[in-house]
């Protein structure tokens, strides 16, 4: 993901990585796979990819295969959205990794958001502002691709290896706990309304496919600012060491619940 100097810029970039407020919590009945010797494979943006570490040794996910005695393959990819990662899995490359997977992780929504940040910044603005609309056709146009793109993503998966476990998670916004203001617009507040409809989408989706389940990390990763690097300094919206800790901690808590 790239940093924008331009304040409405910044934060449409808060976007990329936030959830819902709700109680952070393991959605889907489906029991997760358990035991020794598992394989994981993992999927998505910046977050899975461990932007911004000095090693992946820190991932949330490297952390998470070694606390359940797993394998990890991560296929994950700085700046993809939904539509990166259709095009991914239709080309057939990540197919031997998702045949071999017991669980496939996937990290993904965000950059939907960020890379139509401009027609959203536009929503928000008119919104914030005039009173206008904060969800255009425009912007629920995006909210229903990446709807329809999560429903592929979910039956190649299920295709390719109709045994594997799906866990998806929700996204944060680091914003809320170290504050954000455009002018005098509580930029964190306002960034939630799309957040949430965004969190829903993944939440309402996965809901129709039984062997998905969602980890919704947002409450807890949100509590502390010391998951996330300066927001205010240098605009960065990725989680920091300790966030990644506070990942895996939840990934591996949520997975023995499951």
């Amino acid at each position: 993901m790239k940093r924008f100097v331009s304040l409405f810029a910044v934060a449409i970039l808060l976007f990329s990585l936030c959830s819902c407020g709700g109680k952070s919590d393991v959605k889907g009945a489906y029991a997760l796979p358990k035991g020794e010797g598992l394989r994981i494979t993992a999927f998505g943006d910046s977050i899975a990819a461990g932007y911004g570490l000095s090693s992946q040794d820190d991932n949330y996910l490297t952390v998470f295969a070694n606390n359940i005695g797993a394998s990890l393959t991560n296929d994950a990819v700085s700046g993809f959205d939904s539509d990166d990662l259709v095009s991914l899995l239709s080309s057939g490359r990540a197919d031997a990794d998702i045949r071999n997977a017991d669980m496939v992780v996937l990290s993904i929504g965000g950059n939907d958001i960020l890379h139509n940040r401009e027609l959203i910044t536009s929503a928000l603005k008119e919104a914030a502002l005039k009173g206008g609309e904060y969800f255009t056709d425009d912007v629920n146009a995006v909210y229903d691709n990446f709807e329809a793109n999560l429903i592929k993503i979910y039956n190649h998966i299920i295709a390719i290896n109709p045994d594997a476990a799906i866990i998806i998670q929700t996204l944060y916004n680091p914003a809320l706990k170290q504050g954000y203001k455009i002018s005098v617009i509580d930029a964190s507040k306002l960034i939630d309304k799309y957040i949430v409809r965004l969190n829903e989408s993944i939440i309402s989706v996965s809901a129709a496919f039984n062997r998905v389940v969602v980890f919704d990390v947002a409450d807890e990763m949100n509590k502390d600012a010391d998951n996330f690097y300066n927001l205010k300094t240098d605009f960065d919206i990725h989680p920091s060491k300790k966030g990644h800790q506070t990942l895996s901690e939840l990934f591996t808590d949520y997975y023995m619940k499951g």
